[in-house]
């Protein structure tokens, strides 16, 4: 399961990869390295694509938003309430500066997945008070049940990333199963 939240180090970077990925809204520092926001924002509703997408300026440190997502993540998933065939732990790791990855060992198939993710959606639904601000967010899932199919980590997170991407398109704040239908498309290609 993962869920991507983009950050960017400065303004071009944060151009660059709304362009590349069009998100769901934008968050823009008032103070930006090499750019302020304002320029910013004024560049991408130049960009018909970029242009409705909501976009909020604040001044919070991404630090924080960071953190506090995490512990929602780590709640969703202390205790799953669901009966496993043995003890295990559930795992919230932060994978890269966007993204997170949910490791959930004590369910027992994909419809457990299915309601800690929709519990993830709504804990992130909630809004964050940031830096004095209210901000408002969400999350896209990607869901694999990876028992005994893949021979590797990478394989495990491609997957992951593509039924993502595939909420991220379907409206973004929902979730989507890497299936059977996901690996067919996979091998036409």
């Amino acid at each position: 399961m993962k869920v991507r939240l983009g950050f960017a180090s400065g303004g071009e970077e944060g151009l660059r990869m709304a362009t590349a990925s069009v998100p769901a809204l934008i968050l823009l520092d008032y103070q930006m390295p090499d750019c302020d926001g304002l320029e910013v924002l004024r560049r991408l509703r130049m960009d018909q694509r970029l242009a409705r997408i909501p976009a909020m300026m604040i001044m919070a440190d991404k630090d924080q938003v960071l953190q506090e997502a995490s512990k929602r993540l780590r709640k969703c998933v202390q205790k799953t309430g669901f009966v496993s065939k043995f003890t295990a732990e559930n795992t919230v790791s932060r994978f890269g500066g966007d993204e997170f990855v949910v490791l959930l060992e004590s369910i027992l198939g994909t419809m457990d997945a299915e309601r800690v993710a929709s519990r993830i959606l709504e804990a992130m639904r909630q809004p964050f008070l940031i830096a004095g601000r209210t901000l408002h967010l969400n999350a896209s899932i990607g869901v694999v049940n990876c028992h005994g199919q893949y021979g590797s980590q990478e394989d495990v997170l491609r997957d992951a990333d593509i039924a993502m991407y595939e909420a991220k398109d379907a409206g973004r704040g929902c979730c989507r199963i890497f299936d059977a239908f996901n690996r067919l498309k996979l091998g036409a290609r």
